[in-house]
């Protein structure tokens, strides 16, 4: 049996949309072929070639839905941690860390080129 579908996205102008479907709102910024997302799904990058159909999606925060309450290490101090929650931790925190200058790159870009 099918399913029906619904997507809207408003542009916002400089780059930036506004994105509305049946899960909820969320909201993308980029240029044609790499944007950074967030909505009821979570937060994720994406970078494409354009015209080819051809696409790479990655999620942040590695979870497929959004987190209703504390995550299970929220309350662990860095002395409660065991070794490989303290490597995947410092992976997340580099991993933010790079979108988060890449972000502001494109930023940076987007204004440059508007």
């Amino acid at each position: 049996m099918g399913s029906f579908r619904f997507r809207k996205s408003i542009n916002l102008g400089g780059g930036v949309k506004l994105n509305v479907g049946k899960k909820g709102v969320g909201i993308s910024a980029g240029v044609k072929g790499a944007r950074v997302s967030a909505g009821p799904s979570g937060k994720r990058t994406t970078v494409s070639l354009p015209g080819t159909g051809l696409s790479y999606s990655t999620k942040i925060g590695g979870e497929n839905s959004p987190r209703s309450g504390r995550s299970k290490n929220s309350t662990l101090d860095v002395d409660e941690m065991t070794p490989k929650q303290i490597e995947n931790r410092n992976k997340n925190l580099k991993i933010i860390k790079y979108i988060g200058v890449a972000f502001i790159a494109l930023i940076v870009i987007l204004i440059i080129f508007t």
